[in-house]
């Protein structure tokens, strides 16, 4: 199980397991505290996040950007 958080100013956040790199951290490690994904930034801004069983998805105002 695995959860994001969106936050003020369009930062995301994820936390839980990893196994498959769903997190989109660039590993497979689980989290037990929410670390930031530095992709989304100012300049990629977040439309819709969505998350499956071990995948996760994201649609910016440029593309739709699986991590």
């Amino acid at each position: 199980m695995f959860s994001f958080s969106c936050a003020e100013g369009g930062k995301v956040y994820a936390a839980g397991g990893n196994n498959e790199g769903q997190l989109g951290l660039g590993d497979t490690e689980d989290r037990n505290t929410f670390h930031p994904i530095c992709f989304f930034t100012s300049q990629h801004q977040l439309k819709q996040l969505s998350a499956g069983s071990n995948t996760s998805a994201a649609l910016t105002g440029e593309a739709f950007c699986p991590f």
